[in-house]
C-alpha cells in the first residue's frame, strides 16, 4: 500500500467511525490491499469527494497502530461499490473511502444516517445526534433514535418479516396476517402482526422497554413465558435477572420524540421526565423525595437538555447532576 493510501486510510478511520464501518473498511482492506487497481479506486473516491490532496503527514506509525486496533473483519465477502451523493461535513472524509467499502451515507431531515449494505441486508445505523425515519420492504415505517442500529434483509421472503434491533425504534408495522413482523433485540423478542409499538434496548442499559401504542403485541423475554400487550400498556425486561415488570402507561409519553417540535401540556413532572428520557436518550435516577405531581407545560424543540432542566428547576425545588450516562434528580 502507498503512502499516500495510507494517509487516506488513517485520516479516514481517525474520524468517529462506528464499528459497522470499521469491520466493512477492513473487510474490504484484507481483501484488496496492495491491489493496484483498489488503490486507484480509492483515490479516485477520494477526489470525487473534492477533498483536497492528500498532506503527507506524518502517518506511518499512527497507521500501523490503527491497523492493530481495528476490529477484525467478518468472512463475508465485502459488498459491491457505491457512489455517494451528498455528505455532511464532518462525514466527508469517511465517505470518501466509504465508497469503496459499499457503505451508503446521506442525510435526512433529522440528521445524519449511514446504511450499511452486506451481502445478505442492510444495516441502518443513526449517530448519538442524529435520528432518522426508514421505511422497511414492506411499506413499514421506523424512526430510530440516537445512537442505534436495525438490520433487514432487502426482502421479506418466506412467511416471517424479522429485523434486529439495538438501541429504540417507532414501529409502524404495515398488517399482513399471512406474515407476522418479529423484532428481536438482546433481550426481548416481540412479534406482530400490524402495530404501532416502541422498542427500547441499548446494550449498555441493563432493560429492555416495550410500550404499545395500537393493535397488539406478544413479547418473550429469556426464561419467560409469552405476554401480550394491549394499548398503554409497558412491559420491562431485566438483563441481570429475570425478572419482568408490566404495568399501564400513558403510550403518547413514550412515542412522541421524533418530532422536531413537542409539546407537553399541564403535565406532571414524572411524566416530563419519561419523555425527556426518550428525546435526549438519557437517563433519569429520581430521588424518592422528589415531589412528581407538579404540573408543567414545556414547548421542546432543539434546545440543550440543560437548558430544559434549569428552566424546570426555576418551578421545581430541584437539582440534577449528570454522571455516567445517568442525570440524577434530587430535591432541592
Amino acid at each position: 500500500m502507498t503512502k499516500k493510501t495510507k494517509n487516506i486510510v488513517s485520516d479516514f478511520a481517525n474520524n468517529d467511525m462506528p464499528a459497522e464501518v470499521q469491520e466493512q473498511f477492513r473487510c474490504w482492506l484484507d481483501e484488496h490491499a496492495g491491489g493496484e487497481a483498489a488503490e486507484e479506486q480509492l483515490l479516485e473516491e477520494w477526489n470525487a469527494a473534492k477533498l483536497g490532496p492528500v498532506n503527507g503527514a506524518a502517518y506511518e506509525q499512527s497507521f500501523e497502530r490503527l491497523m492493530q486496533s481495528m476490529p477484525a473483519a467478518s468472512s463475508a465477502a465485502a459488498p459491491k461499490k457505491g457512489r455517494i451523493a451528498r455528505l455532511a461535513a464532518s462525514w466527508r472524509r469517511m465517505a470518501a473511502v466509504a465508497a469503496v467499502c459499499g457503505v451508503v451515507l446521506g442525510l435526512g431531515a433529522l440528521g445524519a444516517r449511514l446504511f450499511l449494505k452486506p451481502e445478505n441486508g442492510v444495516f441502518v445505523v443513526t449517530g448519538e445526534d442524529s435520528k432518522g425515519r426508514f421505511v422497511l420492504p414492506d411499506g413499514t415505517q421506523v424512526w430510530l433514535n440516537y445512537d442505534s442500529r436495525l438490520y433487514y434483509p432487502e426482502s421479506f421472503d418466506g412467511n416471517l418479516r424479522s429485523v434486529r434491533l439495538e438501541g429504540e425504534a417507532l414501529f409502524n408495522v404495515v398488517r399482513d396476517a399471512s406474515k407476522p413482523f418479529r423484532v428481536r433485540t438482546s433481550l426481548m423478542e416481540v412479534e406482530v402482526l400490524g402495530t404501532v409499538f416502541d422498542l427500547k434496548c441499548y446494550e449498555h442499559l441493563d432493560y429492555a422497554e416495550l410500550v404499545l401504542v395500537s393493535g397488539s403485541v406478544k413479547a418473550t423475554c429469556a426464561g419467560q413465558l409469552p405476554v401480550t400487550l394491549c394499548p398503554d400498556e409497558r412491559l420491562v425486561a431485566y438483563r441481570n435477572s429475570k425478572k419482568i415488570d408490566y404495568q399501564a402507561v400513558d403510550a403518547n409519553n413514550y412515542n412522541k420524540w421524533m418530532f422536531e417540535t413537542q409539546k407537553l401540556d399541564e403535565m406532571r413532572l414524572d411524566a416530563v421526565f419519561v419523555n425527556l428520557e426518550h428525546r435526549y436518550n438519557v437517563e433519569f435516577d429520581i430521588a424518592d423525595d422528589v415531589g412528581l405531581e407538579a404540573r408543567l407545560t414545556l414547548s421542546l424543540r432543539s434546545e440543550p437538555l440543560e437548558e430544559i432542566l434549569d428552566a424546570i428547576a426555576l418551578v421545581v425545588p430541584i437539582r440534577y447532576e449528570s454522571s455516567g450516562g445517568t442525570i440524577f434528580i434530587t430535591r432541592r
